[in-house]
């Protein structure tokens, strides 16, 4: 074997090993960003400053992938975590355009939160008994096999990609993709009415 074959392989296998890296870390922030989602789940309440709480979160990270891309989808998500985990069996069955379900989910969440503190009969965080509290008690939480169902969301989740294909339920479903868009969309031309103003600032000043 010559010297430049045996240098290609060896650069090959050494790219192969840094991808390989790259997508384990990604998989223990994702898997760890799952865990943290379940513990959300389990041990939240409906109730105004949870939702407050929730707003600031979510408008932070899409303020932050509007500037600096989807960072968030690609390392962070949990639902895109459990969708790359069954990636060997995704295959792509249906075609639709997204818009449309995405806005969907969106107005679900939107109107879910108001609407369960409203059920729960407006309980402060202060009054109200969570899980953590007595995790084992089902009239003051959730029962066993409604703390299951979180688990089985996320398996659901990660079967999708059966149907809708690598990141289907992502690209078809989730309205955060959407909503970076349109604070991306709202940031360029913001930017581009800046510099549109820049040279008749400049002109309207020599002349005077």
């Amino acid at each position: 074997m010559s010297t430049e074959v045996k240098l290609a392989l060896d650069y090959e296998a050494e790219q192969h090993r840094k991808r390989n890296k790259v997508v384990y870390k990604r998989l223990a922030v994702q898997g760890t960003m799952i865990v943290v989602h379940v513990a959300l789940i389990k041990f939240a309440i409906p109730n105004v400053l949870w939702a407050v709480l929730g707003l600031m979160f979510w408008g932070g990270l899409i303020y932050a992938a509007a500037r600096s891309g989807r960072w968030v989808c690609a390392s962070i998500c949990w639902l895109g975590g459990i969708q790359d985990v069954m990636y060997r069996w995704a295959k792509k069955r249906v075609g639709f355009s997204p818009r449309i379900t995405q806005i969907a989910v969106l107005v679900v969440l939107v109107v879910w939160v108001p609407l369960a503190w409203l059920l729960t009969g407006g309980e402060t965080m202060m009054s109200a008994e969570t899980p953590l509290q007595n995790p084992l008690n089902v009239s003051a939480g959730e029962s066993l096999l409604m703390q299951a169902g979180h688990f089985l969301i996320l398996i659901v989740a990660g079967l999708t990609v059966t149907v809708f294909g690598p990141r289907g339920l992502c690209h078809y479903f989730c309205p955060f993709g959407l909503a970076v868009g349109f604070m991306r969309d709202v940031r360029l031309k913001k930017k581009n009415g800046e510099r549109l103003l820049q040279p008749l600032t400049i002109t309207a000043t020599k002349k005077a």
